[in-house]
């Protein structure tokens, strides 16, 4: 039986691979152009590519992967900004809800939609989090706080 380190291991080995394959899928489907030396007009050809798909995709900052991060925030922000029109107050209301909770909520759901799908995709900010919090976590792993050798209070050697 697998530990739950040993499946959540896996879980973010197939997730990474999965993202992969997606990318390189995706690319080749819409004639995405390589572009490892991040060139301009390699970039705006390629953005210009998906903006015709008309899903709200762009590339990376690094002109090497499609942000799917992005394109799943931009349709949170997309449906939080629909709940902000007042002639909807009314039926929030009737839900037991209002503008400013789901716009709350909205917002923090699309941070968090955005930062699951990027912590895979190789070229976003929350994949370098991402690697640097699992450096962190493995440096400090081992460390344990010392126990507290002050003085004791009534006691003298």
């Amino acid at each position: 039986m697998k530990t739950f380190k040993q499946f959540q291991e896996q879980t973010v080995d197939e997730s990474v691979e999965g993202m992969a394959k997606l990318q390189a899928g995706q690319k080749k489907h819409l004639g995405i152009q390589d572009n490892p030396f991040n060139l301009p007009d390699i970039q705006a050809a390629n953005n210009a590519i998906l903006k015709k798909q008309g899903l709200g995709h762009s590339m990376t900052a690094d002109g090497q992967n499609i942000n799917f991060g992005a394109t799943a925030r931009a349709q949170f922000d997309k449906v939080t900004k629909a709940t902000q029109d007042p002639a909807v107050a009314d039926k929030l209301k009737a839900m037991g809800t209002d503008a400013e909770t789901m716009k709350r909520t909205g917002d923090e759901l699309g941070r968090k939609a955005e930062r699951e799908i990027n912590k895979y995709t190789p070229g976003t900010f929350a994949h370098q989090a991402d690697k640097v919090e699992k450096e962190i976590e493995f440096n400090t792993k081992g460390l344990k706080p010392k126990k507290n050798t002050g003085i004791k209070i009534g006691t003298f050697n």
